[in-house]
């Protein structure tokens, strides 16, 4: 042990014996280029170290393992932000107006409709009553006088030979003397439910998205590494270099 320390003790002082005798131009030269290594090195060990604080950073320097952390096991692939999740499969969103179920879009009920899948059941009818009958003692136009007192001026028909107080707004008659809930504009009316209109919406897609805040890796999502780190998997490591 004695003997190659001191054989690497006379090699160090061969070699600074060795500088000593250089001309006085190339040591000078010898020692810009220390300075200049020492400079550069300091600028590598800063500029890979930006937002760290001093210990941090000369930690780091001399460490020649990476520093990390976790960011938890990760989350289920979804959808993107313009689709519409359904079982495992994305699909495009519906239109305004419509309900995505699997790869079809239906037409959504309106307010007081049932929704019976493919159909719109209708609110309930009414009867308009018996109607204001012809009388020898006013004729056609004693029945208009005799409905409209009870229901306003303009708001009678006659139907055959009977005339009726009109359907309110949103109902039509059906027969001589029901009035039935009219169906919302291009649903075909069935009698007591509305058909709804429905679209295609392709196959659908499997899942495939993360969140805007996320990272996809594999078939996870994982939150997003801070500046100066890289994800793999559910561990962040810091960038060195």
């Amino acid at each position: 042990m004695n003997e190659r320390t001191g054989g690497a003790g006379k090699k160090l002082v061969g070699l600074l014996t060795g500088i000593s005798r250089l001309p006085s131009f190339l040591l000078g030269l010898f020692i810009i280029l220390v300075i200049a290594g020492g400079g550069y090195a300091a600028w590598r060990i800063y500029a890979g170290c930006a937002g760290q604080s001093i210990g941090a950073c000369l930690l780091s320097a001399v460490n020649p393992v990476p520093a990390s952390y976790g960011r938890g096991a990760g989350e289920p692939l979804g959808c993107a932000a313009d689709e519409d999740k359904d079982g495992a499969l994305c699909y495009p969103k519906c239109k305004t107006g419509f309900k995505g179920v699997g790869p079809v879009c239906w037409e959504s009920c309106p307010a007081g409709f049932r929704d019976d899948g493919a159909f719109c059941a209708k609110p309930e009818s009414y009867g308009r009553g018996a109607g204001y009958a012809w009388q020898a003692s006013d004729g056609d136009a004693g029945m208009f006088s005799r409905c409209e007192h009870d229901n306003g001026k303009g708001n009678c028909e006659k139907d055959g030979a009977i005339v009726y107080p009109k359907c309110r707004a949103s109902f039509h008659k059906v027969g001589c003397c029901v009035c039935s809930p009219d169906c919302p504009g291009g649903m075909n009316d069935t009698g007591v439910s509305c058909a709804k209109q429905s679209q295609g919406r392709t196959a659908g897609t499997p899942l495939h998205a993360c969140p805007a805040d996320m990272d996809k890796d594999g078939a996870l999502c994982y939150p997003k590494c801070k500046a100066g780190f890289k994800g793999v998997g559910p561990v962040c490591w810091e960038s060195k270099g």
